[in-house]
């Protein structure tokens, strides 16, 4: 069943995302608090400034997380989700350090061996889990960004120079998409629009920040309908395991023929507490295998085990030809594997057997092959197997189970 549904589209309300982004000196705090006053609710700083926001609470209103290296991504998140359930508005002052301050993401690159594939595997994850984290706030957020001189390196006579192309923020390459609205300040501490979702701050038309700007923009974030997020998907149904119970009985009936739990679970490729009916079902096959009357050994057996995706019940597939049941290999081998077997059941010594399927039984127990071999057809192989197979069943006690539990 699919989650995916079509509707018609509307103006939806939305929780505003904003990014303020500036030199030192361009009011960058005192704007965050002004649009946040004029956002309305209460408000909390998340200050990585060395408590510089404190300088406004004289002016201000608002609540203050203290936030001191490292300056991680996790560290940032933590801090959010403090912050979103004591406020309406969240402050991030400033977003920049988690990129470049101490403890951020520049510095775990930089600290770790390797070369930078190596090196940004693990961290780019990290950074977007914060990313995931703001976009989907409860609360509006706004955060400030430090800003420094942008360079492109230009052709110039012939030349080679590096060219100044104004600021840019300091943070990841492409952060400032994930804004609703990205403004720059200046100097002055006027701001211009950058990658403006709202249209309330056109390109290049410079306006102060004040709390009116606040609330111009909150009239626009709840321009639309109410949101109501889709329900939840079910969530997949959780897997059928065995008892630990059954598990014991299991491990037990194995541990007859010397398989231990390590060597089921590298053979099923999952804990023996994950143990599925599908999974159970191929023990059962293996089971059989070494506790049969032409029984394999362990170790080859537990050489390959197909993964849980087979059916319970579905043979169990053997890709070693040579062990193959029916093949004459496979004969061969079963008949040197249970000759002190049939020696013991019967008093009679087992070259016999060996004899008619084209092969001589040496004095270490190898077999060596005689003219005889090339003339076996599969149909009288079978029947060999079967009479062997006879005789070996009369001389067991019991017979092998067909599960283990």
């Amino acid at each position: 069943m699919t989650n995916f549904k079509v509707r018609e589209a509307k103006r939806e309300q939305l929780k505003l995302r904003i990014a303020l982004s500036g030199v030192s000196g361009s009011g960058k705090t005192e704007g965050a608090l002004r649009l946040a006053t004029g956002i309305g609710g209460n408000i909390c700083v998340i200050d990585t400034e060395d408590r510089r926001s404190l300088y406004c609470a004289d002016r201000f209103q608002f609540q203050h997380i203290e936030f001191v290296p490292p300056f991680s991504p996790e560290s940032y998140i933590e801090a959010i989700e403090i912050a979103e359930d004591i406020a309406e508005v969240i402050i991030i002052d400033s977003l920049s350090h988690e990129w470049e301050g101490e403890g951020g993401l520049l510095e775990n690159v930089s600290n770790t061996p390797g070369n930078a594939f190596v090196a940004w595997k693990p961290v780019t994850p990290r950074h977007q889990r914060l990313i995931e984290k703001i976009k989907r706030c409860k609360t509006h957020i706004i955060c400030t960004l430090r800003s420094k001189e942008a360079y492109e390196i230009v052709d110039e006579g012939g030349k080679k120079v590096p060219k100044k192309m104004g600021l840019k923020p300091i943070q990841r390459e492409g952060m400032s998409y994930e804004f609703t609205v990205l403004l720059n300040l200046d100097i002055s501490h006027k701001a211009t629009g950058d990658n403006d979702h709202t249209g309330l701050f056109p390109y290049n038309d410079w306006q102060e920040i004040t709390i009116n700007t606040g609330k111009r923009l909150l009239e626009w974030a709840n321009s639309g309908e109410v949101y109501i997020p889709p329900a939840p998907a079910s969530p997949p149904a959780k897997p059928q395991y065995l008892t630990p119970e059954r598990i014991q009985k299991l491990l037990n009936a194995f541990a007859e023929f010397g398989v231990t739990k390590a060597d089921i679970e590298k053979r099923i490729e999952v804990p023996i507490t994950e143990i599925t009916p599908a999974i159970k079902a191929n023990l059962d096959a293996i089971y059989r295998e070494i506790s049969g009357a032409f029984a394999k050994t362990p170790d080859i057996v537990f050489k390959h085990f197909p993964k849980d995706e087979s059916a319970p019940g579905d043979p169990l597939p053997d890709p070693a030809d040579e062990y193959r049941p029916g093949s004459l290999y496979y004969l061969l081998k079963e008949i040197k594997r249970v000759k002190d077997a049939l020696k013991k059941a019967t008093g009679t010594d087992d070259a016999y057997y060996a004899e008619i399927a084209g092969y001589q039984i040496e004095e270490a127990g190898a077999l060596r092959p005689c003219k005889k071999s090339k003339e076996i057809t599969p149909d009288f192989r079978k029947i060999l197997l079967e009479k062997l197979q006879q005789i070996l069943a009369e001389a067991k006690a019991e017979k092998p189970q067909d599960t283990l539990v």
